[in-house]
């Protein structure tokens, strides 16, 4: 348990504030793609190191067609309903006058902004693919396998959820992101695997 919060503490920081700011200066997508595939190469390197077992980590295990079809449906609900709630909220910190910087706000439009072929190509690859994988391997696989092992599955879900959008380093957005985690918590502890998670997780960058 020690090594995965550990990894977890080193893994965003690392990522966040090095990775993404040094291979970012030339294309905030390929700072992107970098910071979230370092997050993959430490967990792969756990693994290496501690001789843990893919499949126990990442609860890589099979799920029926059915499953991911009500995944989808049940993704696009949530994303919405965590849209709607990111608003409520933002209109209340709006109220208090506690408002996001303007630089955040315009970094975000930017990697999220398609005008071409190209562009929406590359927005796909990397804002909605490759963030759902390297993110839901970490919190889903190593973060929530570690917490339900030792603590259950109320902490495995809460404590990835808390552990997710705290490291998003968006104290706006860190309700929304709370919400978003438990239902990918969720979603992993009904069905014992990480794939829903990362269909779901895919589905709410897309739909944002």
């Amino acid at each position: 348990m020690r090594q995965i919060l550990l990894l977890v503490v080193v893994c965003f920081p690392l990522s966040q504030f090095i990775v993404y700011p040094v291979l970012g200066e030339s294309s905030a997508h390929i700072g992107l793609v970098a910071a979230e595939l370092s997050l993959l190469a430490l967990a792969a390197l756990a693994l290496r190191l501690y001789r843990w077992i893919p499949e126990d980590v990442f609860l890589l295990n099979a799920v029926p067609m059915a499953a991911l079809w009500s995944t989808l449906l049940a993704a696009i609900g949530a994303a919405l309903l965590a849209s709607a709630f990111d608003q409520v909220v933002a209109g209340g910190l709006e109220a208090i006058a506690w408002v996001p910087p303007l630089s955040a706000e315009q970094m975000l439009v930017r990697i999220q902004l398609i005008t071409d072929m190209p562009s929406a190509l590359t927005v796909v690859l990397a804002v909605v693919l490759i963030p759902a994988l390297c993110e839901e391997v970490l919190f889903r696989g190593l973060v929530f396998t570690g917490l339900h092992y030792h603590h259950g599955a109320a902490a495995a879900i809460v404590g990835s959820a808390f552990l997710f959008a705290a490291a998003h380093l968006n104290p706006w957005q860190f309700p929304a992101l709370f919400l978003l985690g438990l239902f990918l918590g969720g979603l992993v502890h009904w069905t014992h695997s990480i794939y829903p998670a990362i269909l779901a997780h895919a589905v709410n960058n897309a739909l944002s």
